[in-house]
């Protein structure tokens, strides 16, 4: 449902895409409660949509909860956290706390230098 949701969001369908999330949302809770990265994925994603439709509250709502689960669940560096980060970031922008969202990207951007430095070359002009 989640790359259905993106297909919808490309449309411009974004009360389809919201539809489509809560419902995989719901499904994960009752089906596949461990999955706690497909949990997190759909929360960061309805959050995301949520800042598209410019309801940066209920967004960073979604968002710290998929973190709470990133957490909770894997380590505190690992780069799943990237993604929510990220969207975090933009709410607390949209919400007028850029300094919040400017510590968030720094926060991203160690992450990607410790972590993805081994698999990626990025030498920050590109």
């Amino acid at each position: 449902m989640v790359y259905l949701r993106i297909v919808h969001k490309n449309l411009g369908n974004y009360s389809k895409a919201e539809i489509l999330l809560i419902e995989s949302l719901k499904f994960y809770r009752k089906y596949h409660s461990k999955n706690y990265r497909g949990i997190a994925w759909d929360l960061e994603s309805l959050g995301n949509t949520y800042i598209i439709s410019g309801k940066y509250e209920k967004a960073r709502e979604l968002i710290e909860e998929s973190l709470k689960i990133l957490k909770e669940h894997f380590l505190e560096n690992h780069v799943a956290r990237t993604w929510s980060l990220g969207y975090l970031a933009n709410a607390c922008a949209g919400l007028g706390d850029y300094t919040k969202a400017k510590d968030l990207l720094e926060e991203v951007l160690i992450i990607y230098k410790k972590y993805l430095s081994k698999y990626y070359f990025w030498d920050g002009k590109n």
